[in-house]
């Protein structure tokens, strides 16, 4: 079934909209459905659109007269801005007040409306009852990515994470609440806000420089100390690539930048990656990923067949050159054994350099510290040897191009000079020069 149609003024524009939000309360939900309609196709708007469009949905949710209608209208609007660019999202401000009107929206009861879903935006409003032992919020994985309402849970009495077998948990968030609470006879306003990315937590500590987003919880519960949060994150699949490390972090607003204070990992395994926090904000997982470089079995064995047939021939070459060296004169034995004795240590050095000692892991050792990453994409470290064989790699494969010069020189002597012989300090001078 559809809902009512809306009418929407085609010379509207957000900035009118604006303007009329104060001025006509009265009109709030026509507002709210026009600014919905105007962001409808979010990649086409503009970084101003951007801020005014989320500066009406703060409006909208801050106002005292907010209605369903008008609350569904400011979620959605808020969910299709998720899918804006990156580069129209860069006004930390304006999103980073929505935000926090959000997780004020979600702890707050607005006429019996609990639960907002929209594809890239969910809000949840509960309460519970003072005899509680925790809460918990699960989002469980969905075929296209976007949030579906029947696919998130809430239990209102429960302190542990539910073991996840099947891998259908996308995100679970568990809240313990302190025995101090349990005494008092009101019952908990708690709100969760989940959002598909994190386009409004734009971080400078953290570069996500493959493009991949991170899931972002809120949870809300007031000024309540001696809290028990645990999550569980389902690691985002990246291809040709293996998660490497993770760290389990907040939103400081103070910073603007994700925290580790107050956060711990608890462990990680195929069921997911578990954190700990001793308090309530916007959480998420960041995490690096290391590429996985896997090479054909063929390519491996025609290397070790090419290499070890070059390094036959570059030895027969100069074994030949050796033992026939009275057969001619110094000058070309000199130059064609230097030839083949820096192409022979180049080959031998390059099939050995191929086998690296610290080649990575097939399975990366996620570290027990929560430190957070620098990026999204870890890149190893030099350990010394890499640099030590690409150095001599770098001066033997020269040295080949200067002997192979020198001894063309050789040539050019000769054949010009086809009766006399080469300059009698010729071999010391290429000794030093090839070997230079």
């Amino acid at each position: 079934m559809f809902g009512s149609p809306h009418k929407l003024q085609c010379e509207l524009l957000l900035r009118d909209i604006q303007g009329n939000i104060s001025s006509s309360p009265g009109d709030l939900l026509q507002l709210a459905v026009s600014t919905q309609i105007l962001t409808s196709q979010p990649e086409q708007l503009s970084a101003d659109n951007i801020t005014t469009a989320a500066q009406i949905a703060n409006t909208l949710l801050q106002s005292a007269n907010i209605t369903e209608d008008i609350a569904v209208a400011a979620v959605t609007t808020i969910s299709q801005l998720l899918n804006a660019s990156e580069e129209s999202t860069q006004e930390r401000d304006a999103v980073q007040s929505l935000t926090e009107t959000l997780e004020k929206f979600s702890m707050d009861q607005h006429n019996n409306v609990s639960l907002i879903v929209q594809p890239k935006l969910a809000v949840q409003s509960v309460q519970v009852p003072s005899d509680s032992v925790g809460i918990q919020f699960t989002a469980l994985t969905g075929i296209s990515g976007n949030f579906v309402a029947n696919r998130i849970h809430l239990n209102t009495n429960t302190s542990e994470l539910i073991a996840d077998n099947g891998g259908s948990t996308d995100i679970q968030i568990v809240i313990k609440f302190p025995p101090v609470s349990h005494s008092n006879n009101t019952n908990h306003s708690i709100g969760f806000v989940l959002y598909q990315n994190d386009r409004f937590f734009r971080s400078r500590a953290f570069r996500a420089s493959s493009g991949t987003s991170r899931r972002v919880i809120s949870a809300n519960l007031g000024q309540v100390s001696g809290l028990h949060v645990e999550m569980l994150f389902k690691p985002t699949a990246v291809p040709n690539a293996s998660l490497y490390d993770f760290a389990c972090v907040s939103w400081n607003y103070t910073l603007k930048d994700w925290s580790t204070y107050g956060c711990s990992k608890v462990n990680h395994s195929e069921d997911g990656l578990r954190c700990f926090c001793n308090h309530t904000t916007n959480f998420a997982v960041l995490m690096s990923y290391r590429k996985d470089f896997k090479y054909a079995e063929a390519l491996n064995w025609i290397t070790i067949l090419g290499c070890s047939m070059s390094i036959i021939g570059l030895s027969l070459t100069i074994t030949f050159q050796i033992v026939t060296r009275k057969s001619r004169k110094t000058n070309p034995t000199v130059l064609l054994v230097s030839v083949c004795v820096c192409l022979l240590i180049f080959t031998l050095l390059f099939m050995l350099g191929v086998d690296n000692p610290h080649k990575q892991l097939d399975r990366p050792e996620i570290q027990k510290d929560n430190i957070l990453p620098p990026s999204d994409t870890h890149t190893e470290r030099d350990r010394g040897p890499c640099t030590v064989v690409a150095v001599l790699l770098q001066y033997f494969l020269l040295g080949t191009f200067t002997w192979n010069t020198l001894y063309a020189t050789h040539v050019f002597l000769v054949i010009r000079n086809s009766l006399a012989t080469s300059p009698s300090d010729f071999t010391a001078y290429t000794v030093a020069i090839g070997w230079a």
